[in-house]
């Protein structure tokens, strides 16, 4: 009878020396568990951080280098070290990660605010060239706009958006338009102040916008910032051509070859240099009152990869003789 109680009882402390092993068991998993959870979180603070500063310094190079322009330089053009800084990979100077940075000229696309007057400060601006030049690119066939009709009502809508009036153009429109739809808004009847609200403005869809497989985006043609002026030594190629009527895309290649090459730049300081390139025909002029040599408005964009994750920082800013200052900045 002693020795069946002993034996219960040691099976008794098995079974409870088990169950304490279990429960162990279950508590160091469970606290592995919150432990590599933590970790995890450590490490992915540590990788954003590092993104981040990553992504910072980009637009701090980005900076730099267009302060030291508005310093040393009188006008812009696409061989000066600001424009070429997108070809360089700058991960090196931090010894981890990837840094890529890239500066776009807002200043050599086309100022939409500037196709219909806004106020006197505008009375030198040729609001009708613009709108000629919008027009010309849109109708080119690179768009998803399918005619000249078409391409008639993105500028004359745009136009209605932006002036004072409730006068719709030819082909535009206005608030007896705008306030008859399903979902009724008003037109702006100002300057636009971002880009995705075009997307409001009749005729202009997301294709068009920001284009498709096939055609381009007519975002990477417009700013909603500028001074009046497009800066000739920058501007894309099929803005180039839409200018004036009568240019080629042989007579873009001619010019934009010309203004890539180093020993040109100190051609370019004013915006006629263009007439006097070997090649261009003699009868086509670019209205003065549309072309500069100088730029104000730049985009900077910082691309930061670290291990396995990216980080892009974007960063818009105006430059004059006297300042920088940063308008918009974001991160994605």
């Amino acid at each position: 009878m002693h020795f069946r109680t002993s034996v219960d009882e040691r099976g008794m402390a098995l079974l409870l020396v088990v169950a304490v092993i279990g429960v162990l068991s279950v508590a160091l998993l469970a606290f592995n568990k919150r432990t590599e959870s933590a970790m995890g979180r450590a490490y992915y603070f540590q990788d954003q951080v590092q993104l981040q500063a990553l992504a910072e310094s980009g637009i701090a190079i980005g900076l730099a280098l267009l302060h030291r322009d508005r310093i040393e330089g009188e006008y812009d053009t696409l061989v000066e070290p600001w424009s070429l800084i997108g070809d360089r990979e700058l991960g090196g100077l931090f010894g981890e990660g990837d840094l890529r940075v890239g500066i776009a000229d807002l200043s050599g696309r086309l100022p939409i605010n500037r196709l219909a007057p806004l106020g006197t400060a505008d009375a030198l601006v040729d609001s009708e060239a613009f709108r000629r030049v919008l027009f010309r690119l849109l109708a080119g066939g690179e768009f998803a706009v399918a005619d000249e009709s078409e391409a008639r009502v993105v500028v004359d809508s745009l136009t209605d958006w932006l002036d004072g009036n409730d006068d719709p153009l030819p082909y535009g429109a206005e608030n007896s338009y705008y306030l008859g739809l399903e979902r009724p808004r008003p037109a702006r009847n100002g300057p636009v102040e971002f880009l995705e609200e075009l997307l409001q403005v009749r005729g202009i869809t997301e294709e068009v916008l920001y284009g498709t497989d096939e055609k381009k985006g007519l975002a990477e043609y417009i700013t909603i910032y500028g001074n009046g002026r497009i800066n000739i030594n920058t501007a894309p190629a099929l803005l180039l051509q839409a200018l004036a009527p009568g240019i080629s895309e042989e007579d873009v290649n001619i010019i934009d070859e010309f203004r890539r090459n180093e020993d040109s730049a100190p051609l370019l300081t004013t915006a006629e240099w263009y007439r006097s390139v070997v090649g261009w025909p003699r009868d086509v002029v670019i209205a003065p009152s549309l072309i500069g040599s100088q730029s104000s408005f730049f985009e900077i964009e910082s691309t930061a990869r670290y291990r396995t994750r990216t980080l892009k920082m974007t960063a818009r800013l105006g430059r004059s003789a006297e300042e920088m200052a940063v308008y918009l900045r974001s991160m994605e």
